[in-house]
């Protein structure tokens, strides 16, 4: 009880802070029914261990031995228990956080139990280690970690709760730093031998009244008002971090482009070797007609191709969220099916909002105090500024428009939405080569239509280069397209998406590049569709018009998707499935080879023992002789440590004592104890070696001049009494047991 009574004010400091973390993360994450039973249960195991290793094992061998010890029967229990231990890791915490992750992103309430495994797990370990720190004079730490939690959740747009908050984390903060500062007080006054005749009660009792008065007054001063420096502060901000207030005028600035998912920025240069992750990036929510959905979803379309890049030069910007005023009037009757999807955009800093080809508006935007925008000139809705709110799109769904695209050919003066001349979509620059417009003329030659000439380089492209993100650097006076064609003739879909749109315009069709992302079947956790940098993908979108008087539109443009890859997400799909093919075979081949005996009826001890193999087999027993190598090295290294620093402190005192002590310790692994009603000189003289009992006995009275008489005897060899204490201990025990007993043992 002596140690919590000396400790009862770090102890109580910890847990205030801890506990008003929890109160704080309780209203930010919505958590439900908060068992804080639950959570003081492992507030107390944590004090508890904490209590072991300070207390209990004061040695700092034992200290390790205990950790090294705990380590092994962790990795031993995960070694065969491995199922039960990624169950854990993938159902409790995994599947709880993405659960926790879509409850919070619809402002839903989220429960207790699913927070349950990280308590367990991180609550006592925060303890520990905050004991640590206030045990060193360090517990300002605790405030400043609260102070990053409110930081971090006032920026996620959590005011109201941060505010609620705040006189609480004032009053803690001032009572934490008061306690702590005492605690460094009291330690400085001891180590000068300054007698202490302060009444810890009354200082508690005014450090709580003062800390009160402040808190209460604190929340209630005038906040919020601008100063001189705040409009550059924020200016300055926003350029560093993309985000805020600065410059939100510009409704385009969180644009996205292939850059955000892994890929260089088409803007500056294209092509090059990139590395893309499998990062989520949002998640879709679709119930329509489609059994397998593939959409093309648009995120940023650009026009202008300089040869190395590609810019956007047109976009028509007004406020709104449906494109319904600016289609054609028959175009609806064509289109067909009315479609929605609805996207969570949890993990990308972007305004757009993503949607398919013939987008028709923006519904259910959970953000309302956002206005949304709409570039009409090429299909795409903006917010005001970068958007992590879940929106629901309506669209004409393109795959359900089963046309006759060969039916069309083009004019410029025709359109769905009216964005004018359709020249810009025909622009080249002057780096393309001779040698790719002929090629173009090549592939074309004999088709009668537009929406045939594109799918005849569409075709071309996929039969004659090969998708790959290993790719070269393009040469600095090279035409991006001109060395994909000829000199690469490998690269990933920015190479096809390019190439496809440059040679369509050679061919006198009018073509955008486009960026965003192409759907695939995964799910996740909620069944909804699964979009990740694996499925950023680039394509081309042509202009076709018909002028034959089709009787479903008369007169107007459409846009037709032309994509001549594959994205990295299918790739590896479609690698993993050849792989399957292969292993298939090979059983096929084994369960040739070796005929099925016939099978008999087992009892169940058979059952339970084939099973008891099984289970032994299943270990890895490679990866569990390696485990215990890794232990036992790291083990013999911290004995080697810890012998080396004790004797590096006995030697290295000032004092006589410690080796003293020393001594006692050694002497009792060759059976020489002494009983605690013996004096000293009465344990010296006793020994029956009479060297050693000499040795012994001088050393004794080399401590007590030093203790009672104040006199420290310098000229005593410390090292020479050392080595042979070391040396009779290991003539004693023999070499190899000596060496066993003091390293390994």
């Amino acid at each position: 009880m002596l140690w919590f009574k000396e400790n009862k004010r770090n102890i109580f400091i910890v847990l205030l802070n801890i506990m008003l973390a929890v109160i704080i993360l309780r209203d930010c994450l919505l958590i439900n029914s908060v068992n804080y039973i639950y959570i003081i249960y492992y507030l107390f195991i944590g004090v508890f261990i904490y209590w072991i290793y300070d207390y209990k094992i004061k040695s700092l061998e034992k200290r390790i031995l205990l950790t090294m010890v705990l380590i092994s029967a962790l990795l031993v229990y995960v070694i065969i228990f491995r199922d039960k231990v990624i169950s854990f890791i993938t159902v409790d915490i995994v599947n709880n956080i993405e659960k926790i992750d879509l409850l919070l992103i619809n402002r839903k309430t989220t429960e207790f139990y699913m927070y349950k495994s990280v308590i367990t797990l991180f609550i006592p370990l925060i303890v520990i280690l905050s004991l640590w720190f206030v045990r060193r004079g360090l517990g300002n730490i605790l405030i400043i970690a609260i102070l990053f939690i409110l930081i971090f959740y006032w920026c996620l747009g959590y005011h109201d709760e941060i505010k609620k908050n705040l006189n609480k984390y004032i009053f803690v903060s001032l009572i934490t730093y008061g306690v702590n500062y005492l605690n460094v007080y009291i330690k400085r006054a001891a180590k000068f031998s300054i007698k202490n005749n302060l009444k810890l009660r009354n200082i508690f009792i005014a450090i709580f009244i003062m800390v009160g008065c402040i808190s209460l007054v604190i929340p209630v001063l005038p906040q919020g008002k601008p100063s001189k420096y705040t409009k550059r502060l924020k200016s300055s901000i926003g350029k560093v971090i993309g985000e805020g207030t600065a410059q939100e005028s510009n409704k385009d600035k969180y644009g996205y482009s292939l850059g955000k998912s892994g890929y260089s920025d088409s803007s500056k240069k294209l092509g090059g070797t990139i590395s893309v992750d499998n990062k989520e990036v949002f998640r879709v929510e679709y119930n329509g007609r489609i059994k397998n959905p593939s959409f093309y979803l648009k995120g940023s379309i650009k026009d202008n191709y300089t040869g190395k890049a590609w810019f956007n030069t047109f976009k028509i910007i007004e406020k709104g969220d449906s494109f319904v005023p600016y289609y054609n009037g028959e175009f609806a009757s064509w289109a067909g099916e009315e479609e929605s999807i609805v996207i969570y955009p949890d993990n990308i800093n972007t305004s757009i909002f993503f949607t398919p080809n013939y987008p028709k508006m923006i519904t259910n935007y959970t953000n309302s105090q956002e206005e949304i925008y709409l570039d009409r000139a090429n299909g795409i809705f903006y917010a005001h500024k970068s958007n992590k709110f879940p929106y629901e799109v309506n669209f004409y769904n393109y795959e359900l428009i089963s046309k006759d695209f060969n039916q069309m050919s083009f004019s410029k003066d025709a359109y769905i939405i009216n964005i004018g001349d359709l020249s810009k979509y025909l622009q080249l620059p002057d780096t393309i080569t001779e040698r790719t417009v002929n090629l173009v003329y090549d592939i074309v030659q004999g088709a009668s239509t537009n929406y045939d000439k594109a799918k005849r380089i569409r075709d071309y492209l996929i039969k004659n280069y090969t998708y790959s993100l290993q790719v070269s650097e393009v040469p600095e006076q090279a035409d991006f397209v001109d060395h994909f064609l000829f000199e690469e003739k490998k690269g990933y879909c920015v190479y096809f998406a390019s190439a496809m749109t440059i040679m369509c315009r050679i061919a006198g069709i009018p073509s955008k590049y486009v960026e965003g992302f192409k759907m695939s079947t995964r799910k996740a956790f909620d069944d909804k569709y699964l979009v990740t940098n694996e499925d950023a993908h680039a394509w081309t979108e042509i202009y076709l018009f018909s002028n034959k008087d089709d009787k479903i539109i008369q007169s107007g443009a459409i846009l037709v998707q032309m994509d001549a890859s594959t994205t990295p997400n299918e790739l590896k799909n479609k690698k993993n499935e050849e792989n399957k093919l292969e292993n298939l075979i090979e059983q096929e081949k084994t369960n040739i080879a070796y005929e099925p005996k016939a099978s008999m009826e087992k009892s169940i001890v058979e059952k339970f023992y084939e099973k008891v193999v099984k289970q032994i087999t299943f270990i890895k027993w490679k990866e569990v002789n390696s485990t215990i190598a890794i232990i036992l090295i790291l083990y013999l290294c911290a004995r080697i440590y810890c012998v080396r620093n004790t004797r590096i402190r006995v030697l290295g005192n000032r004092s006589n004592i410690p080796l003293y002590i020393y001594t006692q310790k050694r002497l009792e692994k060759i059976g020489i104890y002494k009983n605690s009603t013996e004096t000293d000189i009465e344990f010296g003289k006793k020994i029956n070696d009479v060297e050693l009992s000499n040795k012994v006995c001088f050393l004794i009275e080399v401590i007590y001049g030093e203790f009672y008489g104040g006199i420290r005897d310098t000229e005593f060899n410390k090292q020479e009494f050392y080595e042979f204490i070391e040396g009779y201990i290991k003539m004693s025990q023999r070499t190899i047991r000596y060496y066993l007993k003091k390293y390994i043992i």
